[in-house]
């Protein structure tokens, strides 16, 4: 019972004696960032292989493969602009060829083949977004291209009677652009949290010579928002992270060694390798735009008979899109975030409104209680133009309701207990006929483990 009466002190105990007096979400500012990287790489393999026996079969093999791609990411953010860019291009070659001889009553007969595989792909993202008037109105352009080609083939000679040859063809293209306004400001300041955390632990093993100042604990928390910089900069990240994270609290003068020691450094990197921390998006915006976009996709195949196009489809997406976010900060550990958005067609044969709306609420005191109570709803309609194969429309309504429930203290417990409720209905209709598809249902998970010596 002294036990279990201590586990409870400890879960009722304040998480944040030191920073949460002299910080909140809504005092975060995004720092200036700026990342970029080009990434190039090859690969390939060449094989050649034989088996074999004295008086049976025997057999022979070549194949190689090639594979190329390129990655380019370039990104900026600050309070008054950001943009992010990524593109990516691959490809990929393959040929086999082999030989089989094997006893054919008094005769040798033969079997030779050959196979290829190509594949290219192109993916591209990006967004812009420029405040006209500071943390008021703002606009904005995105877009994304995604485009893959997919060949194989294969040939068969047996004997030199009979010849078979097979292919198998799939294009896809995939594109869309965006261009509208907006009004508020919203930041994400799970950062915030992070570096109370960080500060908390150091706190607790006696490291920090005194508290920091508000404006010292925002120094350290830009320090912290830029660390996707460091990721894509730098080959090892957390390498060049730390060193800077830990310079300034050095120059604050608030260590109580001149240079940190290694565990210190690993206290600190348990925050973000051992720490789940949800988002906290802290403000509210209100954006409307218009946004073009255009799905297709094409499936064929033959034989030595002859060639018979399998699949064909087409939709396009031209909608007003209307959307809202709104964080807010109760406190460090407890936080509300929503958004919503309908999009509303432009023209062609949709003429029907989707609906998507997802909300949070989230507490959590350090790494001991991690609770996530979420809604979701979705709604979406699509029409295709193509051959009898392909629907006409397609409906998908979702709904979630879910709770996840973390409990941890170190050395003595943890314990998770998640419970989902989901209903979800998918119409599709033919030029005659229509299908529906209904799931649902309630699921309840958990775990504990107690330490018991």
């Amino acid at each position: 019972m002294a036990r279990l009466r201590s586990l409870l002190i400890l879960v009722l105990s304040s998480s944040f004696p030191l920073a949460a007096q002299n910080i909140s979400m809504e005092d975060f500012r995004i720092p200036e960032s700026r990342y970029r990287r080009l990434l190039g790489n090859i690969q390939g393999d060449l094989n050649s292989l034989r088996s074999g026996e004295s008086y049976g079969n025997q057999n022979s093999s070549n194949n190689g493969s090639l594979a190329l791609g390129f990655n380019h990411l370039l990104g900026y953010s600050s309070e008054n602009e950001s943009y992010n860019i990524n593109t990516s291009i691959s490809g990929s070659l393959s040929q086999s060829a082999s030989n089989y001889n094997y006893p054919y009553y008094t005769s040798q007969a033969s079997q030779k083949s050959k196979n290829g595989y190509e594949q290219s792909s192109l993916n591209f993202s990006g967004q812009y977004a420029s405040y006209v008037v500071p943390d008021r109105t703002y606009l904005y352009v995105s877009g994304a291209l995604h485009g893959v080609y997919e060949l194989s083939k294969r040939e068969a000679d047996t004997s030199g009677v009979l010849q078979e040859s097979q292919f198998y063809k799939n294009r896809v293209a995939n594109g869309i652009v965006g261009i509208g306004a907006g009004y508020g400001k919203t930041r994400e300041a799970s950062s915030v949290f992070a570096v109370v955390r960080i500060l908390e632990r150091l706190q607790e093993d006696g490291y920090l010579t005194r508290e920091l100042s508000k404006e010292e604990i925002l120094e350290i928390v830009n320090t912290y928002a830029r660390r996707y910089e460091y990721v894509v900069n730098y080959d090892r990240p957390n390498k060049y992270f730390l060193d800077d994270l830990f310079k300034k609290l050095e120059a604050m003068g608030v260590l109580k060694e001149a240079r940190a020691s290694a565990y210190e450094v690993s206290r600190v990197e348990e925050v973000f390798f051992y720490e789940t921390i949800y988002p906290r998006y802290v403000g509210w915006t209100v954006q409307g735009g218009i946004e073009f976009g255009t799905n297709q996709q094409e499936t064929s195949s033959g034989d030595s008979y002859g060639v018979s196009p399998l699949y064909f489809s087409k939709s396009q997406e031209n909608n007003i899109v209307v959307s809202a976010q709104y964080g807010h900060p109760f406190s460090l550990s407890l936080h509300w975030y929503s958004t919503a958005s309908l999009h509303f067609p432009v023209y062609g044969k949709q003429n029907r409104v989707d609906q998507y709306l997802e909300s949070h609420l989230y507490y959590q005191i350090g790494e001991k209680i991690r609770n996530d109570f979420g809604v979701l709803y979705q709604r979406q309609n699509q029409y295709f133009e193509g051959q009898s194969v392909s629907p006409d429309f397609q409906f998908n309504h979702y709904f979630r309701l879910a709770n996840n429930l973390s409990y941890f203290i170190e050395n003595h417990i943890t314990a998770s207990l998640n419970i989902s409720y989901y209903d979800q209905l998918t119409v599709v209709e033919y030029q005659s006929s229509s299908n529906r598809l209904t799931n649902g249902g309630i699921r309840v998970t958990f775990g504990l483990t107690y330490r018991l010596f």
